[in-house]
């Protein structure tokens, strides 16, 4: 592996994360799997600001050099790239499956509590509700 450059390598990774942006609606350009499915799955960027899973970048790689191909950047064909883990992008993508865990809970919990409720203040409602579960 190469090393990256040490002259304004903090600038260029700047750069690169604003480049990238959010994860929210984006797809990894190899396999076309939204982030978003996978949180769990590693992450990577490179300093062209395009990201992929970790797995998906490997195997292109893996694949380049197998075809005595030049190892380039899938999307803007930028040869001799830098590659870091992208992991502020993985902990927005874990935030939002929990943030959509934790709606799902709370609406169960809303709609349990509603119908206990319903079931204790109305007695028609209630015999209504007891002939359906039947």
């Amino acid at each position: 592996h190469r090393r990256q450059p040490q002259r304004n390598g903090t600038l260029l990774w700047q750069a690169a994360h604003r480049g990238a942006g959010s994860m929210e609606h984006h797809a990894c350009p190899i396999c076309l799997e939204r982030f978003m499915t996978n949180p769990s799955a590693p992450l990577v960027i490179l300093n062209c600001s395009h990201v992929y899973h970790k797995v998906c970048l490997s195997q292109m790689e893996r694949f380049l050099h197998k075809a005595n191909e030049k190892v380039v950047c899938p999307m803007c064909r930028k040869g001799n790239y830098y590659k870091r883990p992208l992991v502020e992008g993985t902990t927005q993508l874990r935030e939002m499956a929990a943030t959509k865990i934790q709606s799902w809970v709370r609406g169960r919990k809303a709609r349990r509590k509603y119908l206990t409720m319903r079931l204790k203040a109305n007695p028609k409602f209630r015999s209504d509700y007891a002939y359906d579960q039947l």
